[in-house]
C-alpha cells in the first residue's frame, strides 16, 4: 500500500497508466493473498486485527486496481509488460475469489486467463537474502523441513522423494523434498529430480491455476473428469472413471501435487475445512518429536500486538 500511494504521489497525473503503479498494486494484492490465507487476523497500518475474509477483499480490489491501471498503460512498447501484470492480476484475483468461496467471481477472472501464462518469483545466488530459502532448509546438514507422510511414497514426479533418509534437525530420519514440479530445474524423473537449489525459481501464478479454478467452479462436469486425468498422466497415474464426490477429491489431490511446496496448501485447507473436510496433517510432525497442534492458521506475534496501539 504504501508503495502504490508513494508512486502515485510521485507520478501524479500519469499514474492512472503506469507500469510501476499497476507492478506495486498487484504485488500488493498478492501480499494480502497469502496474509488472508495464512493469517488467523492481521492488522494493516496499525489498524485493528482484519479477519481472513477481509484481507482477500482488499486482495481483489488491489487487483482489480492493477488491472485497471494496466490495461491503460498497454500501448506501444508496454504491451507485453502490461499484460503478464494484467494475467498475474486475475490469477491472483481468482485465488482469492476461491478462497472467500465466491465460485462466480473466481471464475470470471480464471476465465481470463491464457493458456500456458506462467510467473515466477525469482532467486539468486548473489546472496544469502536472495536465495531460496528451501535450499538450506533441505540441503544443508541438520534439514528442518521434511516431507510429510500424505507426500511420500507417491512415486509421482511432481513431488519428487530422495532414495533414501537424512538425518534431520533432531538426529531423526527424514525425506527432504526434492525440486517439486512448480520449480525451474524440475525435471519428469521423480527420485532422480535434483535438490533444491538455491536459484530455484517457483511459478507462483499460472494458468494451471486458472484451469484448476475452472474444474473446481465447475463442478464433477465431464471437462472436469477430463481435466483429473490428465494431471494424472503428469504425474504417471492412470486414468480414472470417477463422479460425483470422488472426483472433486481426485481434484483436490491432483491440485496438492501440482503446487507442492508453491504456499497453496495452508489456504486449500483452511478453505477445505470450511467446507467441512479436514484435511489438515495430523500426528507426528516429520522433523521433531513434537506433534501437530489444532491450530489451524498462523498468529500475530505479541511483539506485533504490543506495539500496535489498536490492537
Amino acid at each position: 500500500d504504501d508503495a502504490a500511494d508513494r508512486l502515485k504521489s510521485l507520478i501524479g497525473a500519469t499514474a492512472s497508466s503506469d507500469l510501476n503503479v499497476a507492478r506495486a498494486l498487484a504485488y500488493g494484492g498478492y501480499s494480502y493473498v497469502l496474509l488472508g490465507e495464512g493469517w488467523c487476523e492481521s492488522p494493516v497500518k496499525l489498524s485493528a486485527p482484519l479477519p481472513s475474509d477481509s484481507l482477500l477483499r482488499r486482495a481483489i480490489t488491489h487487483f482489480d486496481e492493477a488491472i485497471t491501471v494496466a490495461t491503460a498503460g498497454s500501448i506501444g512498447a508496454n504491451v507485453t509488460a502490461a499484460q503478464d501484470l494484467i494475467n498475474m492480476s486475475r490469477v491472483g484475483a481468482a485465488r482469492a475469489a476461491l478462497k472467500l468461496g465466491d465460485a462466480a467471481l473466481a471464475r470470471t477472472y480464471a476465465s481470463l486467463v491464457p493458456a500456458n501464462y506462467e510467473k515466477l518469483a525469482y532467486y539468486s545466488s548473489n546472496t544469502v537474502r536472495e536465495n531460496n530459502a528451501l535450499n538450506a532448509l533441505t540441503h544443508a546438514s541438520g534439514a528442518s523441513l521434511g516431507m510429510y507422510v500424505k507426500f511420500q511414497g507417491l512415486n509421482d514426479p511432481r513431488v519428487p522423494q530422495p532414495a533414501a533418509t537424512q538425518l534431520g534437525l533432531t538426529g531423526g530420519s527424514i525425506y527432504t523434498p526434492l525440486t517439486p514440479y512448480m520449480y525451474t530445474g524440475w525435471v519428469p524423473s521423480g527420485s532422480a529430480s535434483p535438490r533444491i537449489a538455491v536459484n530455484s525459481n517457483i511459478k507462483f501464478a499460472t494458468a494451471l491455476e486458472a484451469q484448476y479454478v475452472l474444474a473446481e467452479t465447475d463442478g464433477p462436469t465431464p471437462a472436469t473428469l477430463n481435466f483429473v486425468n490428465q494431471r494424472r498422466a503428469v504425474g504417471g497415474q492412470g486414468a480414472v472413471a470417477l463422479t460425483g464426490a470422488a472426483l472433486m477429491t481426485e481434484l483436490a489431490e491432483q491440485r496438492a501435487r501440482d503446487f507442492y511446496l508453491t504456499g497453496q496448501r495452508l489456504g486449500d485447507l483452511r478453505r477445505y475445512l470450511k467446507g467441512g473436510t479436514d484435511l489438515f496433517p495430523t500426528g507426528k510432525y516429520p522433523v521433531f518429536n513434537d506433534s501437530y497442534g489444532a491450530a489451524k492458521c498462523l498468529i500475530v506475534p505479541l511483539s506485533e500486538k504490543a506495539g500496535n496501539p489498536n490492537y
